[in-house]
């Protein structure tokens, strides 16, 4: 390869690089942080932002097609190559829910690319979009009884400081609705007291839509408790709410750290009350407010909003159907529908039916 060729092709890496640096600026500014974590761990994942062998793709590419990260092109994006980075992430053990976020993530990147240059770019994209994703068995999402909720909150040994923060964080998931990462994101300024004396709390959900989350009463008893306790009379209004022991008030907790607290939680709690699953997450809770709210009579509209959900399909996966089945057997069963009569007799042919319903 003449000296032209090593230019150009240093030139193409550095220009990679320098367009997923861009891109992630962009999806800082209209996304949550939590999307563009995994926008940045995604592109880690495809070309080895911090070049190390942890980096997927780049392992991929340099196991799978010999090519190093000095020798990086364009080509790499190919839907050839793609899809073959998702076998071998599969044969990886890799989830295909796993699998196809992360093929999202770049599909985003691409998209990006198209629009400063489509005529350089877009076959990138168009291939991209291209590539089938993988089939997912979904599965109901699973709530918590309110015994389990209780019970899990009784296994968390108060008397000490993650036993107190650990009650707080499963108190606060089960009585808003919320979602894990909403809660670690919270920082102190995010609190505030309307005019009417509630205590509310802004989060920032999925695509960087920000919404208003309104504290009941014993959520905010022992929410001021803890604040107390953890934050003293003197607030630091960029403190995070559940922040790192080891790092300071300005690094939040890891969602990592409290799944694995919550599973022992659980485990604890599981010895004393069997509705407790052992599989305990913490988007169990979330599942048990909206199962609850629906069951309450509240508008699926109203539970909606209240949860941060785009789209009403996500809110009606929370709609217990078993239970709402039971609700209406036992109502078609009661002894004021029985005394019903019925406009027809047996008998009666369709026309008949019609008549007496329609015709008198």
């Amino acid at each position: 390869m003449n000296k032209n060729s090593t230019k150009n092709r240093k030139d193409t890496v550095s220009e990679i690089f320098d367009f997923i640096a861009a891109w992630l600026g962009q999806a800082a500014i209209s996304s949550s942080p939590h999307t563009v974590e995994a926008y940045k761990y995604a592109m880690r994942s495809a070309l080895g932002t911090l070049r190390s062998s942890k980096n997927l793709y780049v392992r991929f590419l340099d196991e799978s097609l010999h090519v190093s990260t000095k020798s990086m092109a364009w080509e790499c994006f190919s839907r050839e190559n793609m899809e073959k980075w998702m076998e071998w992430m599969t044969d990886r053990g890799n989830k295909p829910q796993t699998v196809n976020q992360r093929l999202s993530h770049i599909r985003e990147f691409l998209k990006y690319m198209e629009g400063r240059s489509p005529a350089t770019y877009g076959h990138l994209c168009r291939g991209a979009a291209r590539v089938k994703r993988m089939k997912v068995q979904h599965t109901e999402a699973k709530g918590v009884t309110d015994n389990a909720v209780e019970a899990a909150l009784k296994a968390a040994d108060t008397s000490t400081d993650a036993g107190a923060r650990d009650f707080t964080l499963i108190l606060f998931l089960g009585e808003t609705g919320a979602r894990l990462n909403e809660v670690l994101s919270v920082r102190m300024k995010d609190i505030h007291t309307d005019t009417r004396g509630r205590v509310t709390v802004t989060v920032t959900g999925k695509g960087g839509y920000p919404r208003t989350l309104y504290l009941t009463p014993v959520l905010t008893r022992k929410l001021k408790e803890y604040i107390l306790r953890f934050h003293g009379e003197t607030l630091d209004p960029e403190a995070y709410l559940f922040y790192s022991k080891i790092k300071g008030t300005h690094t939040k907790t890891t969602a990592r750290a409290i799944q694995k607290r919550v599973k022992e939680l659980a485990a604890k709690a599981h010895e004393t009350c069997e509705e407790v699953p052992l599989d305990l997450h913490p988007h169990n809770y979330s599942h048990a407010y909206g199962t609850r709210r629906i069951r309450q009579g509240k508008q699926l509209a109203v539970v909606q909003r209240e949860m941060g959900h785009r789209c009403i399909q996500s809110t009606m996966t929370y709609i217990d159907t078993s239970s709402m089945m039971e609700q209406a057997q036992e109502a078609a069963e009661s002894e004021e529908v029985r005394k019903i009569k019925p406009v027809w007799k047996p008998g009666d042919s369709l026309q008949d039916m019609y008549r007496s319903r329609f015709m008198t």
